[in-house]
């Protein structure tokens, strides 16, 4: 669900947006304690619909949330002790979209609620460029190579029956032993090369939206239709990164975060 930012901060205006998040409607002469019951209800009804006895509430941009609005989430719980049914609150955020975010409220938070909501957090990253240390063992490649491999091996085009997307849009150049995964340090350095263009750090990860992007019109608007393509070039590749705004995010980046 998505919590909003009301207009005019209260306890009644945030219990709204709670509805509104669940997929309910929220009438604005409800008061505070009506607008609670029903959200109390509605997980109730969750877990017996579910067979369960904890439900999990995902609260994306949660980076709009105040500390009241996590004393209002306290409230909400407080409403469970004792019972056979949990909430589970799972904040999604931008850690750096906004000053005084959620990683600002941990330090800020009252012992009440930091034990409840800012206790465990888990960064999330786009697609590692390098192995991480602890997933050495486990981990042959780096994401980027991984996602690749995905493409090469596992994801098929147009359905679970077709081929694979690499085979499917690359016939020949995949007939002859081509694969996306032989690419990645080709590519790896096209993008360092636009960092020092940039004059910005080289990215420790490549982000999801230019990454989908790149990919999309690499195998659609380069390789596909094509029978004397064989592997991509310099210029292919700049041409994909070009077309997935893949610069325009690194900017966006870091200029969100100062550097």
């Amino acid at each position: 669900m998505v919590v909003g930012k009301p207009t005019t901060p209260s306890e009644g205006n945030f219990f709204r947006e709670v509805i509104l998040g669940l997929g309910m409607r929220a009438t604005t002469v409800a008061s505070p304690q009506d607008l609670l019951l029903r959200i109390i209800r509605a997980i109730e009804q969750e877990a017996a619909r579910a067979s369960a006895d904890v439900v999990v509430i995902a609260i994306d941009t949660a980076e709009q949330l105040t500390l009241k609005d996590y004393a209002h989430l306290a409230k909400l719980q407080n409403h469970f002790l004792g019972s056979s049914v949990q909430p589970f609150f799972l904040f999604i955020h931008q850690s750096n979209s906004v000053i005084g975010g959620a990683d600002d409220l941990s330090q800020l938070a009252p012992p009440h609620l930091y034990g409840r909501f800012f206790v465990d957090s888990h960064p999330f990253t786009g697609l590692l460029w390098d192995i991480p240390t602890e997933d050495a063992d486990v981990q042959d490649a780096c994401d980027v190579a991984l996602a690749f491999r995905q493409l090469d091996q596992v994801m098929r085009w147009p359905d679970e029956g077709g081929k694979t997307y690499t085979e499917a849009f690359a016939p020949y150049a995949y007939s002859v032993g081509w694969r996306l995964e032989k690419e990645t340090e080709a590519i790896r350095e096209r993008i360092e090369n636009l960092a020092n263009q940039g004059n910005y750090p080289v990215p420790k990860d490549w982000l999801m939206a230019s990454f989908n992007q790149f990919v999309y019109h690499l195998l659609t608007k380069i390789a596909a239709g094509r029978n004397d393509f064989e592997g991509l070039t310099t210029q292919h590749i700049d041409e994909a990164l070009l077309r997935s705004a893949y610069a325009g995010f690194e900017s966006s980046r870091n200029r969100a975060v100062g550097k």
